[in-house]
């Protein structure tokens, strides 16, 4: 037998943006798990059923349960009939605790916690990628239950993001009071008002400038100006990171010969030109109480930049520009992060470098559309000509 938590999860922020021509609503809506939600057991049997101790909820075929067990027969064979020539299968015990009609993805989380239950007591492991298309294909919110962390969706709720670490840090721990009313509300009715009425939808970009609202750390970009270069030295195990190169790599083996390092080592955190050995937080994020000069980029959007450094001293200077790429998740397939689904922010996608010419230059920095990049973001940093080490920077989204 096995045993799986179900959770609830809780919409944080939630827009309905306009209805599709499939029918189905296309949303954004900022979602976590709850430490609350339904146990669902599994065992062997012959055939399938599904009970629960919830009058309400349909055990029949109908629910999102046996549906998720019939999606993952069909994925995997299993189980395979019984030597009597009887259909193998398994029978369910569902402990409901989440409200019906509360909006809180009760069947969806149902659906998921069934996959998990029936790879559990199978032994038969799905790719990340199926197990990705088999929930989306049993309900528009499955797969946000995927993720053990809060996510953003998109699409008619398939499309999900992780949320960056820090704002993740701001929600993880905090307690809710969920108060459910003696009503509920079909998920299939309210849409179905929504379509009629025609009025209650909110504009798509107005929904992704409220969430950029939120998702913003109020002193990124203004105290600090992240940038991830991925390197290239651990693709021998297995798995080539397709965001890293040689320029990348000869970067921090350049900044370990000024450290006086004959070793390089990953995540390396440098700032300011100082390696941090993993110390980096918000104390060491504080904006420098220096001034070296005032540094002004413009980005037309079509790969144009203009930058002008107004250095408070006397020297050359060069100027460096990175195309950043944000919402990337990666399902590592080999290596010593097999297995792992890891999430990047702020990975440097392109570089550009010139001098600065009586503290001006031009740089043609087009914004790479990379396959899993969600946003893109801009960094600009000063340097004194043949060094490492940042004078000033600036940066910000571009989309």
């Amino acid at each position: 037998m096995a045993t799986v938590f179900s959770p609830a999860k809780l919409n944080l922020f939630l827009a309905v943006t306009g209805r599709r021509t499939d029918g189905f609503h296309d949303l954004l809506s900022v979602a976590a798990l709850l430490d609350f939600g339904d146990d669902l057991s599994v065992e062997k049997a012959t055939g399938y059923s599904l009970e629960c101790d919830d009058p309400a909820v349909p055990v029949d075929q109908t629910n999102l349960v046996l549906k998720a067990a019939a999606a993952f027969a069909g994925a995997t064979g299993w189980p395979v009939r019984q030597a009597q020539g009887r259909p193998g299968g398994a029978r369910f015990k569902l402990t409901k605790r989440i409200p019906v009609g509360a909006g809180l993805g009760g069947g969806s989380s149902n659906a998921v916690a069934a996959l998990r239950a029936l790879e559990e007591l199978s032994g038969v492991r799905l790719e990340p990628d199926k197990v990705m298309e088999l929930a989306a294909g049993l309900g528009s919110d499955c797969a946000l239950f995927l993720h053990n962390t809060p996510v953003v969706m998109r699409g008619r709720g398939e499309r999900v993001e992780v949320l960056p670490e820090k704002a993740v840090a701001r929600l993880r721990g905090r307690r809710v009071l969920v108060f459910k009313p003696s009503i509920g509300v079909s998920t299939a009715w309210a849409y179905g008002r929504m379509a009629a009425r025609g009025a209650d939808y909110l504009p798509a970009e107005e929904a992704e400038k409220r969430l950029a609202d939120l998702r913003a750390h109020p002193r990124l970009w203004r105290d600090f100006v992240p940038v991830a270069f991925h390197v290239n030295y651990w693709d021998r195990l297995g798995w080539t990171d397709r965001f890293a190169s040689r320029e990348f790599t000869a970067r921090e083996y350049a900044y370990a010969e000024v450290w006086g390092s004959r070793t390089v080592y990953t995540p390396c955190f440098v700032l300011n030109g100082a390696d941090q050995r993993n110390r980096v937080g918000d104390a060491l994020l504080a904006a420098s109480r220096e001034q070296p000069g005032v540094l002004t980029a413009e980005y037309d959007g079509r790969g144009v930049l203009k930058v002008a450094f107004a250095a408070a001293g006397s020297g050359d200077h060069e100027v460096h520009a990175a195309i950043l790429g944000g919402g990337i998740v990666s399902r590592v397939k080999a290596g010593e992060n097999r297995g792992e689904t890891l999430r990047h922010e702020f990975v440097a996608l392109e570089l550009k470098s010139t001098t600065l010419r009586e503290g001006s230059a031009t740089l043609r920095l087009p914004k790479a559309e990379v396959e899993g990049v969600t946003r893109h973001a801009l960094a600009v940093w000063v340097t004194r000509r043949g060094q490492l080490a940042p004078v000033q920077a600036a940066g910000g989204w571009i989309d």
